[in-house]
């Protein structure tokens, strides 16, 4: 077993590595007490249902359904389990923790949040899990760049307006962060971090926002098919574009082109 996927406890149900990183899926029953133990490597535990108590050298805190927990490698716990526990674990090995940008810091502590963004990105964590594909770097940039401090008080950004007018004349493409990296001549993190302080939102969130006021003018000037909409403002398909376009307005495609109208 690869050695960041077995130094998680519990009844492992599905697991994933490649490149440094490990997607652990596992479940704890009722009762359960992990003893305690440390980890090698740091990770990032997602609470998807269930509760516990962990208990630190420090303090005991409880976990409940949506908590996400970042735990440094080498600290001593020992979780005790009141009802069905279902975690998923992102571990990281050393060697790509250490490829990060040197400004980067990540927490020497163990650190929780409640839902929110990092939640988020552990649902899309745990969607990719479920496609049986590869973990997703984006998500997983976002959550060290959610996680980090930076040493710096002030990080420059001139990079942003190119990466900007570069989305907006080529959203109809599958853009990514790596791609955004290379044009900025940044790091992946610096570019996820700038996004959310700068605009409020991350990378993917911008890109859907572009495409989605493309589609709307579409929508309003003429009678271009749904499908050719969609695939002309970057969306994969017909039914991708209406889930999205509804979630964003309230309305589906049809009806939102019928009160323009």
């Amino acid at each position: 077993m690869h050695e960041l996927v077995k130094q998680f406890r519990g009844e492992l149900l599905r697991s994933i590595h490649a490149g440094g990183l490990a997607l652990v899926e596992s479940r704890f029953h009722r009762g359960t007490i992990v003893p305690r133990h440390r980890h090698d490597h740091a990770y990032l535990s997602f609470l998807f249902a269930g509760s516990y108590f962990e208990r630190l050298p420090s303090l005991e805190r409880g976990c409940s359904a949506a908590t996400v927990i970042w735990h440094p490698p080498g600290e001593a716990h020992e979780d005790r389990f009141v009802s069905e526990g279902h975690i998923l674990n992102l571990a990281f090995s050393a060697a790509w923790l250490k490829d990060q940008p040197p400004e980067i810091a990540l927490p020497d502590k163990a650190r929780s949040w409640e839902g929110g963004l990092p939640f988020r990105f552990g649902l899309e964590l745990y969607r990719s899990l479920n496609r049986n594909a590869s973990i997703p770097l984006e998500s997983v940039i976002n959550l060290i760049s959610f996680c980090a401090s930076s040493a710096q008080t002030r990080v420059e950004t001139a990079w942003l307006a190119p990466v900007l007018d570069w989305m907006n004349d080529e959203y109809c493409n599958p853009l990514t962060l790596t791609q955004a990296s290379k044009l900025a001549g940044v790091h992946p993190v610096h570019i996820s971090r700038s996004f959310r302080r700068k605009l409020g939102c991350t990378f993917r969130q911008y890109l859907t926002l572009i495409r989605l006021r493309r589609a709307a003018d579409l929508l309003k000037r003429g009678s271009t098919s749904i499908t050719e909409i969609a695939l002309a403002c970057g969306f994969s398909d017909h039914a991708h574009f209406t889930r999205t376009f509804k979630d964003a307005t309230g309305l589906v495609p049809t009806a939102y082109r019928e009160r323009a109208g």
